[in-house]
């Protein structure tokens, strides 16, 4: 499985329904050469889910979903121009230097070509960093008779804007996935099955931390377990407790009153 952007041992992977769909919206895509979206606030298992789903495919350990179909994952930088989103997938697909000197219509040119002659599999990540020009060079190669392109953009907070804006885009969403805060209510179960540590917690102290620190955010609470971790380690305990979440706030910064 992909790794949490901290470490958390012990931590298992919790299949909520959003997570799983992730795996079926991907299938669908590759299924219709099709074009999709996940996206999300920041924080709440997006890129962890796609790239446990693209982990499930057939292949993908050597880059592969089947005999012939490439997987390429790409992140661009902040607002890319369309030469530098050409550059990178210049790049990426061809897996040689690219000229600088090259135009971005030169570019285009060879990317499509590359396109042309195998299916492949295009995951952007932080597809929020992109501009409408940005992906709307991403559409003209879903959208090229030659191509047999599949195309995942994964982004979180302005990246449905700005491809709701674009009707010509939006049109062409075959699989949109909105990853959303976990509900409160749900909160002290999920937990108790995501770590040890929380087997036994009181489930009003669980609502507290989520409600006062994590509010349904993964990497809040991957970030708040591993700190606990670390801490009943150090003290030899097993269950979290009121004491335990004070000196974990204190850890996370979280006690220090706003400026």
């Amino acid at each position: 499985m992909p790794e949490h952007f901290v470490a958390v041992p012990h931590a298992a992977v919790l299949a909520t329904p959003t997570f799983q769909l992730v795996d079926r919206d991907l299938a669908d895509l590759i299924g219709h050469q099709a074009m999709g979206v996940v996206h999300g606030e920041a924080g709440l298992g997006k890129s962890f889910a796609v790239d446990a789903a693209l982990e499930g495919l057939p292949g993908y350990a050597h880059g592969q979903v089947s005999a012939r179909m490439r997987v390429v994952k790409l992140v661009f930088p902040h607002a890319p121009t369309t030469l530098r989103v050409a550059q990178e997938l210049a790049a990426a697909l061809l897996e040689i230097p690219v000229a600088r000197s090259r135009s971005r219509f030169q570019l285009q040119e060879q990317v499509l070509d590359e396109l042309s002659g195998r299916p492949y599999l295009l995951v952007v990540d932080e597809a929020q960093r992109l501009t409408r020009h940005a992906m709307e060079v991403l559409r003209y190669f879903y959208d090229s008779p030659a191509t047999q392109l599949v195309l995942l953009l994964v982004g979180g907070n302005g990246c449905w804007e700005t491809i709701s804006r674009e009707p010509m885009l939006a049109s062409r969403i075959y699989r949109r996935r909105r990853f959303r805060p976990l509900p409160g209510r749900r909160v002290p179960a999920l937990m108790r099955t995501y770590h040890p540590l929380y087997a036994e917690a009181d489930e009003q102290l669980l609502a507290e931390v989520d409600a006062t620190f994590a509010h349904g955010y993964w990497r809040n609470w991957a970030a708040f377990t591993a700190t606990a971790y670390d801490l009943v380690s150090a003290v030899g305990r097993s269950t979290l407790d009121a004491e335990l979440v004070a000196n974990i706030y204190t850890s996370l910064g979280h006690d220090d009153p706003d400026p």
